[in-house]
């Protein structure tokens, strides 16, 4: 198995349901389980939601989705510009944080105990890298080129099963 989808779009909310839909069915070719489809659909979706969030308005973002016997990587890449540059460290220093926690689990319960008690107009809640570790069970990793192309890529074994279930949280 060496199945690859690339695809380009403009960075248009409206375009996530269009791709939601394309990448199950890509998904659904490679015979992965029900569970893993929906897993990886989601870390697409998300990394697509915070490049049309953090990239620079009108220009292109670039998906790879490769699957091979051993893992699905994942990378989306899109352009930064002086406005969305501040968002970079903090994308830094969240994922350092997740490697830092020993299990993705700890990391996604500790990450919506903070969420529950931040102010409801809070912007961001960076949960869905988190959700990316946790559900995915995906590498999250990223580079800067000297283009100001930002790739954010994503990286899981496959013969680790993603998780289906979301963690009961006690608050």
């Amino acid at each position: 198995m060496n199945d690859v989808l690339t695809f380009s779009i403009q960075p248009d909310w409206h375009e996530i349901a269009r791709i939601n839909d394309q990448t199950q069915a890509f998904l659904r070719q490679t015979d992965l389980p029900e569970t893993a489809i929906d897993t990886y659909t989601m870390v697409i979706c998300e990394l697509l939601e915070n490049s049309i969030k953090y990239g620079s308005e009108g220009e292109t973002i670039d998906v790879s989705v490769t699957i091979t016997e051993a893992d699905i990587s994942i990378q989306v890449d899109n352009a930064v510009n002086s406005n969305t540059r501040p968002h970079l460290a903090e994308l830094d220093r969240t994922l350092q944080w997740i490697r830092g926690v020993q299990d993705p689990y700890q990391a996604y319960l500790e990450r919506i105990r903070e969420i529950s008690r931040e102010p409801l107009n809070m912007a961001r809640s960076c949960l869905g890298l988190v959700r990316i570790a946790y559900e995915g069970r995906a590498n999250i990793d990223f580079i800067l080129d000297d283009n100001d192309r930002l790739s954010v890529s994503a990286l899981a074994p496959l013969n680790r099963a993603p998780l289906n279930r979301q963690p009961e949280v006690p608050l």
